[in-house]
């Protein structure tokens, strides 16, 4: 810190330290709110409702708490507490946004334990399974948004296009999303830059469903909608139940089974890393497993 003067600077330093003092005396509550007020204008709907969610839900023992007087043993109780109710990536999700929170506000949170994170096998449709499918979503009046996902959009992705955006092609480049009052809204971008994407139609079925179309937006349903009209088609012709994330991680898993690059996959995928794409999205079909079975007692 520089000024003209000694005194200056002493002044400027000592305005500062009161001011940190004054940040420090609000609640946690009161800061996750100056947190996203700070950044408002860069955070996207969804993740100000992801947070203003956490505020209201998560770490409840310390919400309502100077941050000032809260103490490394009253954090590791309070995670432990959350440990008991949400899943260890939930978990660790929200302990993220108050982490930040509290060294923003010159609060040192220490070390903390976390649970460990499994990931688990998500549900998805095997190769052999994906024609089936196709054939039981024909007519079907959700079948435009089923189909989108199986080309590896997110549901975001596929809320968000018009007419004029699927033809031989699909350009994903907005989503639509809940904001912080559960009112769907259409951002004019997408997950991240490399999200934005032209993705070829593999199933000519799409383009010609859009064709006949009305104008503007090709589906206007809200996800959780779309999601249990899925689990019904899937209960009724006996497939594993999948959600329309699970529709992605399918197209994505066919592109493993099909031997297609993995930089080539990114491409449709939207993919930012293709750690995440290995690690979540690439799962073995059984077709797969058997195959190698069959190898190794060959050659044994």
């Amino acid at each position: 810190m520089t000024a003209d003067s000694r005194k200056q600077v002493e002044r400027d330093i000592l305005t500062l330290k009161l001011k940190n003092r004054a940040k420090t005396q609000k609640t946690v509550s009161e800061c996750i709110d100056a947190y996203i007020a700070a950044r408002s204008n860069i955070l996207s709907p969804s993740t100000i409702r992801g947070y203003q969610i956490i505020k209201r839900n998560r770490f409840k023992s310390i919400m309502s708490k100077e941050i000032c007087d809260i103490s490394h043993t009253d954090i590791q109780k309070a995670i432990n507490d959350e440990a008991k109710l949400v899943s260890p990536k939930t978990l660790r999700n929200a302990w993220a946004l108050v982490r930040a929170v509290l060294v923003e506000n010159n609060a040192d949170p220490g070390k903390v334990l976390l649970p460990v994170n499994v990931v688990k096998e998500r549900a998805f449709l095997e190769p052999s399974v994906i024609k089936k499918f196709l054939k039981a979503i024909k007519g079907d009046r959700y079948e435009i948004a089923f189909l989108a996902c199986l080309h590896g959009l997110r549901a975001s992705e596929m809320l968000a296009l018009d007419k004029c955006d699927v033809d031989s092609e699909i350009r994903v480049y907005k989503a639509v999303v809940p904001d912080e009052h559960n009112k769907m809204v259409c951002k004019k971008m997408t997950k991240n830059a490399t999200s934005t994407r032209t993705v070829p139609v593999f199933i000519p079925r799409l383009t010609e469903l859009a064709k006949k179309a009305p104008e503007g937006r090709l589906v206007i349903v809200r996800p959780i909608t779309l999601n249990r009209h899925l689990r019904n088609v899937c209960l009724d012709n006996g497939f594993e139940i999948i959600t329309l994330h699970e529709l992605r991680h399918s197209f994505v898993s066919l592109l493993h089974f099909l031997q297609i690059s993995e930089v080539q996959a990114m491409s449709f995928t939207g993919h930012a890393d293709i750690y995440t794409m290995r690690k979540i999205y690439t799962h073995l079909s059984n077709e797969e497993t058997e195959a190698a079975k069959a190898k190794l007692r060959a050659f044994f």
